[in-house]
């Protein structure tokens, strides 16, 4: 209870702050403005010759509202639909942020960035605020991470469970003119008391972390700048654990130390260069072991990463050309029985020939090697090989398109697509069979300007070979939409596929579609802008010698209704 108050405490002393702030506009036409947006969305679906892929009726509603008060902006989101039947709530998720000059608040269900080694893109329930007064910038969070789930009784199942957990963070920086630095405190804590029983199978313990990075830019001149960020991570998995006033504690009062708790840092610089047609950036990226922050839903550590990118625009910046190189490796302290190393690398080519024809190529390189170390028999005194494991993937693309001379009449274009991936790997002396994946796309469309219409047609091939097994699909299709009136636009297409295994055909189908959309015209859009679309997708598999035919049919339905700029006296 005491945690909600401050919440909405400090949501309703923002909002008296920004009245105060402007009171000049009250009584003012444009004091209060209101804009946003409201969907509805009905699908059905039906099958016949296989069993329902989902259910035969959905129906979801969201939107969007905003209120400005006195320059303030007060966004509120809300969706609802029969799948969250369950939920007591109306919203599934609701929250504010409120917004007056440089500053921003979030109250509800928040997501703030600090940096990536501390704070990033965590969702929680409670209380934000972004202030960025000039140079300086500030940042500050505090509410519920994660929400408690007890034991499951009824079921026996414990494998949901969690602890209530809380977090708290800062961060502080000061910039100016590509210089600057910032320091960022993240703490988050289970709290032990929210689960009264606990099952030993559930294997589960309230943990805590603190982590506190530093980051620095520099423009070091006109060409050259240089940015880096340094992350130091305290973690205990185990509240329940003693606390350890022997060990050195690396986080002084930020973080309790207790037996069994550990450190480990991040770290990472970007050195770049960069001209109008000429630039270069090298990077240096370590993770050490078990580094974790509680402030990231995934987090990828023990990795080691060395990049060279390098990048050039020539001809008169017709030619664009960049290339991404690097070694990445793990096991950084040894502690592993394999050790993993990866080489990456890419380019990109695109040239505009001249207005009418452009062409883009990329290749990739992507390769893998692993060496595994065996484990020591203490029985056993005969020599013991290693394992080495390499795989290797490469990545082709090549884009051309043409655009033909344009007339008073009519605009003609022309694509072309190809890609090309192989894979493979290298086990000590036996080298498996690679495998590969070709695929080419041919597009051609024709627009009448005068009657508003348009049509496409379209070819697709794909070739794959796995494992010693050959498929290719071929899937000629065709699109024409027109424009009524201004207001209504219809499109039909159709797409047809085969494919075939070994030279065999295996089964076919066709993909029928009609999008139906009106705008009507209104007198004034400050009051709102409905619009109507209707979709229909019919799916039709074709008889195979093993398989019976089956059709599948969706329609979908979609209200909205939009308004901006409304003002309320």
């Amino acid at each position: 209870m005491r945690k909600s108050f401050v919440v909405l405490f400090v949501l309703f002393f923002c909002i008296e702050a920004s009245v105060s702030q402007n009171i000049e506009k009250i009584g003012k036409k444009d004091a209060l403005k209101v804009n946003g947006s409201a969907n509805y969305n009905s699908i059905f679906y039906d099958s016949r010759g296989i069993p329902l892929r989902r259910d035969p009726f959905t129906w979801y509603f969201n939107g969007s509202i905003n209120f400005s008060i006195l320059d303030w902006s007060i966004p509120f989101s809300y969706s609802y639909s029969n799948q969250q039947g369950a939920f007591t709530q109306p919203f599934n998720q609701y929250g504010l942020a409120p917004q007056y000059k440089w500053f921003k608040g979030y109250a509800g269900y928040c997501s703030i960035t600090f940096s990536p080694y501390t704070l990033s893109g965590y969702v929680f329930v409670g209380g934000a605020a972004e202030m960025n007064p000039g140079k300086w910038k500030f940042a500050t969070m505090y509410g519920r991470m994660n929400k408690v789930v007890p034991y499951d009784a009824i079921n026996s199942m414990s494998d949901n469970m969690a602890y209530e957990r809380w977090g708290k963070g800062l961060r502080a920086g000061y910039e100016d003119k590509g210089n600057g630095i910032y320091i960022n405190y993240f703490h988050a804590k289970d709290n032990i008391s929210s689960l009264l029983f606990v099952p030993t199978e559930a294997n589960l313990l309230p943990q805590e972390n603190t982590v506190m990075s530093i980051e620095g830019k520099s423009k070091i001149s006109k060409s050259v700048f240089f940015e880096t960020e340094y992350a130091l991570s305290g973690i205990t998995r185990n509240l329940f654990s003693e606390t350890d006033k022997e060990r050195k504690n690396y986080l002084w009062k930020f973080y309790s130390l207790r037996s069994g708790s550990y450190f480990s840092n991040a770290f990472k610089a970007t050195l770049g260069y960069k001209q109008k047609r000429i630039g270069l950036n090298l990077g240096y990226e370590r993770v050490a072991p078990d580094y974790q922050t509680l402030g990231t839903y995934y987090f990828n550590n023990d990795m080691e990463n060395i990049t060279v990118s390098p990048s050039f625009r020539l001809l008169k910046e017709k030619l664009s050309l960049s290339f991404n190189t690097g070694l990445q490796r793990n096991n950084l302290d040894g502690k592993k029985l394999s050790t993993v190393r990866r080489w990456v690398g890419s380019t990109n080519i695109t040239y505009n020939i001249n207005t009418k024809m452009m062409l883009a190529a990329s290749y990739s390189n992507f390769s893998t090697y692993t060496k595994l170390r065996p484990l020591g028999d203490p029985y056993y005194t005969g020599a013991v090989d290693t394992l080495n494991f390499y795989q290797l993937s490469q990545n082709s693309n090549l884009v051309f398109n043409y655009m033909f001379k344009r007339t008073e009449k009519t605009i003609q274009s022309l694509t072309n697509t190809f890609t090309y991936q192989v894979s493979g790997e290298k086990n000590n002396d036996r080298v498996n069979i690679p495998s590969t994946v070709i695929n080419a796309n041919i597009g051609y469309t024709v627009s009448k300007i005068k009657t508003k219409a348009s049509a496409s047609f379209i070819v697709n091939i794909n070739q794959s070979n796995f494992y010693g097994t050959s498929k290719i699909y071929i899937g000629p299709g065709c699109s024409f939409s027109k424009v009524f009136s201004k207001t209504v636009k219809a499109t039909i297409g159709s797409t047809y596929n085969f494919v075939a295994s070994n030279g065999e055909m295996e089964g076919s189908l066709i993909n029928d579609r009609i999008n139906f959309n009106w705008t009507p015209r209104v007198k004034n859009e400050k009051h709102g802008k409905p619009s109507v679309g209707i979709s229909i997708v019919e799916l039709h598999r074709f008889k195979t010698p093993t398989k019976t035919a089956t059709d599948e049919l969706t329609a979908m339905v979609n209200l909205m209704y939009g308004f901006k700029g409304g003002s309320i006296n």
